[in-house]
Formats: structure tokens, sequence, C-alpha cells
């Protein structure tokens, strides 16, 4: 069984095969985000595929795509041609799976990768096997949140204000992301982890400018909606919205520093966030969260915020065990 490498020049073509299941436009624009990024980024090759074709009409497919702060994202194996495997095929399908997720994972490292996830939709006992007999470690099962605008009353009474340098609780005020410099994000940032319930397996897996770059990648560089939270001279939390349509916002990120917790100011940062995006016309806002994290889905569910689908997060790094 022969495991072919899809050149990056191919790479539109093969996705359109594997992503059948998606309707049209959806696999359009998700083919043209790949395709764009892949093009454009610093480190060359971005992305690569994987396929075997396991009998006349049935394959397997994969990929993984290296982004900013030496991340690297698996897609698959799919299996495509077949909604079940012949009991005589399943042992070389399974074979073929790991086989290819492995040489993927080695690929990726060898990249510049320091970390691999890979987020399933489907609970698949199948995939969760596989990823797990590749190296793979199921760290969270994550719940992405929605929560719409026009739904939520409104929070004048206690928000800080939609313009930077407004007071908030008389004692608060916003600033915005380009009038702070780097240094001052990423020491916050990495506060804001301490005692995280966020993935914590994580922890001093990936340093926090990796994690600042991946931040900035996904926002592609749209960055007004970024904002700090500061009382008198010391920057206590922060919250970065990303703007992935007109009508829909998603809140990559909201923390507050470990020595500024318990004072309410979750609320302070997510009344911010709602503030902003009723301005801007926007619908919803969509954010993820570890099931574990039971004070932050507390929250959410304040707001509003209904789970729109379970995930799972699986993950692999040299840190955790050398491939053999």
């Amino acid at each position: 069984m022969t495991i072919h490498d899809i050149p990056q020049s191919h790479m539109a073509t093969f996705l359109e095969q594997m992503h059948r299941e998606l309707n049209p436009r959806d696999r359009e624009q998700w083919i043209s985000k790949l395709v764009q990024h892949a093009s454009e980024c610093d480190r060359q090759p971005a992305w690569f595929g994987r396929m075997a074709s396991i009998s006349k009409g049935i394959g397997v497919f994969a990929y993984s795509t290296i982004y900013p702060g030496k991340l690297g994202v698996l897609t698959g194996p799919n299996l495509q041609g077949v909604d079940a495997v012949k009991e005589e095929t399943a042992e070389l399908v399974r074979h073929v799976r790991i086989t290819m997720v492995r040489d993927l994972l080695r690929t990726s490292k060898a990249a510049g990768a320091d970390i691999v996830q890979s987020v399933l939709d489907e609970f698949s006992t199948e995939l969760q096997n596989v990823l797990s007999s590749s190296g793979m470690k199921r760290l969270a099962s994550l719940l992405h949140f929605q929560a719409w605008i026009d739904r939520i009353g409104s929070t004048e009474e206690s928000t800080i204000g939609d313009q930077e340098g407004s007071f908030a609780r008389g004692e608060y005020t916003w600033e915005t992301y380009q009038k702070v410099d780097h240094a001052r994000w990423i020491e916050l940032i990495e506060s804001t982890y301490e005692q995280t319930l966020d993935c914590p397996e994580l922890n001093g897996i990936r340093n926090t400018e990796d994690t600042w770059q991946g931040y900035l990648a996904s926002a592609e560089q749209d960055l007004n909606e970024w904002w700090m939270l500061r009382r008198g001279n010391d920057d206590v939390g922060c919250m970065m919205l990303n703007k992935q349509m007109p009508s829909y916002w998603e809140l990559t990120y909201m923390g507050v520093r470990p020595s500024f917790r318990g004072r309410g100011l979750g609320k302070v940062l997510m009344d911010q966030a709602f503030q902003r995006a009723r301005l801007s016309g926007t619908e919803v806002i969509g954010l993820s969260a570890d099931e574990r994290n039971l004070p932050a889905i507390e929250l959410y569910s304040h707001y509003g915020f209904h789970v729109e689908r379970s995930m799972e997060a699986w993950f692999w790094s040299p840190k955790f065990d050398e491939l053999e």
C-alpha cells in the first residue's frame, strides 16, 4: 500500500476531493482560505497532503497545515467513497491511517511545528483509536458557544464604555491593541495563563510568544477589537475579538490577571465584547471553552451563550513522547 505525497501545487484539487461533504459555498471558501495561507506563509512549504488508495473508489485522505507560532493542524485521516469498511479490509485501513498520521506528524515537526493539534467534531471511536495509536493525546473536550447579540439585554449599567480611555466603575480604563507595546501584551497574556482551566496540560509545552503569533494569525491582522483592561498603572485583563465575517465575531481569548480575579472583571470584559459587537452591527459572537472550566461556562451562560457543538482536542508534541 503506497501513501502518496500531494504537492502544495495540487492542494486545491486534493481538497475538493477530500471535503466533498461540505456544501459548495463553504467548500470553496475553505479551500480558498487554505490555498491563500499556504502560498503566503513565510515558512514554505506550509501544507502537506497525503492520499492512499485502498481499492477502486475508496481512499484515505489527510493533510497538515503549518501556522505561525509553530503550530501544525492535522485534518483527517478521512475515509472517502464508502460508509462502512468491510471486515477483511478494516485492519488495512487502520494501518494506513495510523501510518499517514505518524508521517504527517514527523513532516510537521520537520517543517518547524512544535505542537500539532487535531479537533474532532464527530466522536468516532475508530478515529480516536487511530490518533491515540499515532502518538497523539486527547487533552480536552471543548464546547463551542454562540450568542445572538439582539437576544441579549442592554449592558449599559455595567459596561466599561466603548471608547478607549473611558472609565469603568470609577477606576478601570481600556487601551486598544495599537497603544500597547508588545512586551506588555506578552507579560499580561502569560500572567492570565496561570492556573488556567482551559487545557492546562499545554502549560509549558508552547511558549507565550508562539501562542501570541497564533493569535495574530487568527485575526488576519485586523486587531481593532483587541482590548486591554487597566486599573491605574496595572494591566489587569484583556479580550480579543476577531471578525470572522461581518455578521459573526469570535471571542478568541479573554483573561484576567490572577491577582485581580474574583472582582467581576470577567463580566466587565464580556460587557465590552457585547458593546463593541452591538455597535458594529454584528449578529453573533462565538467562543470555545474547555468543559472543565466551569466558572467561564457559568459566565457565558449568564450572557445567553448556548452550546452550538462539542469537540475533542487532540495534540502531539515532541515534548510529549518522541515518535519511534
